[in-house]
């Protein structure tokens, strides 16, 4: 009974709600403008070409124009204003489909001398059930509130009894399946809504999984070099410096020798970890490949760059690891000169060398 309930009321997802809500509002807005530009143009037409049929409705159709003037710019501003709230244009909009409605449910009561019709109440109706993304809920209220006023005014114009019966009936018939209608609408917009959520988060996934090493997570070796040419470009436009950062657990052989494999696997996950945590956000760490890491520091010097490797390597040294293994790590800094990717990466490699044939656990720059 609870699962028929959810089905039937059509729940937006907690996750979603804001982002749903705040798009169906946009497109809302959209499509009342739309609707506004397409009814002034209509109508304008019907007064110039087809004024002898209008009959008593003439002066509601003037003042429906002469509104939609006035609120049409009103829309647009909205419309185009970044910052205007979710609230404000739902507002705006549904006011709008509302007069809407009203215009076309006075015409049918008012062209009842005329015409025992109903026509333009209907057209309202599922206009607006096919155009507004309404949540059932109110599309009930509006509608209900429409049938309401319709059913008590529309005797001040129909005085037949049999043809008030039948087209109260019909009404109230139509406005039926235009709710069916807005809540299918509406349903289908929502299911739409998640499942390209659900798409777009699948692709991240996968994006994530070609560009990321499966196992630390990091970004993998192939697109380190990407990232690297992507902020050499951005600090040649802006002018800020580039620093490189090429890191290697010493000794790694002999973990894997004594511990077997998946330890040392734990053990580079472990050092990732650190080295994550120690850098700034803007940071990029990349797993080089092996046991070796390469740091992306933009706006980075090459003094900064040394401070923040010899942090890391403090805290990899004095961080117990899986199995109470202890490691250290070296390191060879380079900064951004005017080379190709490659050779910047070929400078903190021959650092790093450095480092190993200096002692281990220390970092070295050129120089």
């Amino acid at each position: 009974m609870k699962d028929m309930l959810r089905k039937l009321v059509t729940r937006v997802p907690r996750e979603y709600r804001d982002e749903f809500f705040e798009e169906i509002y946009r497109h809302n807005l959209f499509r009342t403008i739309i609707a506004a530009l397409v009814f002034i143009i209509a109508e304008m037409c019907i007064i110039l070409f087809l004024r002898h049929d209008t009959y008593n409705t003439i002066d509601l159709i003037y003042i429906a124009i002469a509104a939609s003037c006035v609120y049409f710019p009103v829309m647009c501003v909205i419309y185009r204003k970044k910052t205007a709230s979710r609230t404000l244009r739902k507002t705006v909009s549904i006011i709008y489909a509302c007069g809407l409605l009203v215009f076309f449910c006075a015409i049918a009561i008012v062209a009842q001398d005329q015409f025992g019709s109903i026509n333009t109440y209907v057209m309202g109706l599922f206009g607006f059930a096919a155009i507004m993304y309404v949540r059932p809920v109110e599309s009930f209220i509006i509608q209900l509130f429409l049938y309401i006023g319709f059913f008590f005014a529309l005797p001040v114009f129909q005085h037949d009894a049999l043809i008030l019966d039948i087209l109260r009936t019909n009404a109230f018939i139509m406005n039926v399946f235009a709710f069916i209608l807005s809540r299918l609408v509406f349903r289908m917009k929502v299911l739409s809504f998640v499942d390209r959520k659900i798409i777009e988060q699948k692709n991240q996934i996968l994006k994530e999984m070609i560009t990321r090493d499966p196992m630390t997570s990091l970004l993998n070796h192939d697109n380190a070099f990407r990232a690297l040419q992507d902020e050499i470009n951005r600090a040649k436009r802006i002018g800020y410096p580039v620093s490189v950062i090429m890191a290697d657990i010493d000794d790694f052989k002999a973990v894997n020798d004594r511990f077997g494999y998946q330890i040392g696997d734990q053990v580079i996950v472990g050092v990732a970890g650190i080295i994550v945590g120690t850098c700034r956000r803007t940071d990029i760490v990349c797993r080089y490949g092996g046991d070796e890491y390469m740091l992306i520091l933009p706006d980075t010097f090459m003094k900064e760059a040394m401070l923040l490797a010899d942090r890391i390597i403090k805290r990899v040294e004095g961080t117990e690891l899986i199995n109470g293994i202890h490691v250290t790590l070296s390191a060879g800094v380079s900064e951004f000169d005017g080379e190709p990717p490659k050779e910047l990466i070929f400078k903190a490699d021959r650092q790093l060398h450095r480092a190993k044939h200096s002692g281990k656990n220390r970092a070295c720059f050129p120089g």
